[in-house]
């Protein structure tokens, strides 16, 4: 007894849905999740299984006003690392594209509050061989960075003294 055509399309049908219903499910959470973390509001769209579109982070607090992004896309490639005389290392490594990333800040404010002074801290040399460790398999490239300031919106109207 095989599975007729019109069983498997509808089957395929109904476990696509599902997917996709925890898919979005999963980015909803994981935009609230990075909305609370941040102190920030999350927006973005997905531009299929590896790519990222259209991503902006607005921010509450602080001196970064927003942060928006054109698109990310992650690939995994080869690194050619070469270690001694004729000797080719072949670690696989995750390539994050960053394309049109625009960071915009905000005005200073004047403030007349007195700036803490902070401690040193001591970083240990565990946390930097760690970093060292994971930036091994990590390529990171930007194109088209721009940084400016917020500005001031306007609405078109005239406010009229008397």
């Amino acid at each position: 007894m095989g599975a007729s055509p019109a069983k498997f399309l509808f089957g395929f049908l109904f476990i696509s849905i599902i997917l996709w219903l925890i898919f979005t499910f999963a980015s909803r959470l994981l935009t609230g999740i990075l909305s609370r973390v941040l102190g920030a509001s999350v927006q973005f769209r997905v531009g299929g299984w590896k790519c990222l579109r259209d991503i902006v982070v607005k921010f509450k607090k602080g001196a970064v006003e927003s942060v928006s992004v054109g698109e990310i896309r992650l690939s995994v490639r080869q690194s050619l690392v070469k270690l001694g005389v004729g000797i080719f290392s072949r670690d696989p490594k995750l390539q994050i594209l960053i394309y049109d990333l625009e960071v915009v800040m905000r005005a200073p404010t004047k403030s007349t509050q007195k700036r803490k002074s902070r401690k040193s801290r001591a970083s240990g040399r565990g946390k930097w061989m760690l970093v060292a460790n994971m930036a091994r398999f990590l390529s990171v490239a930007v194109t088209e960075l721009v940084v400016k300031e917020g500005e001031v919106a306007s609405f078109g109207w005239e406010t009229v003294s008397a």
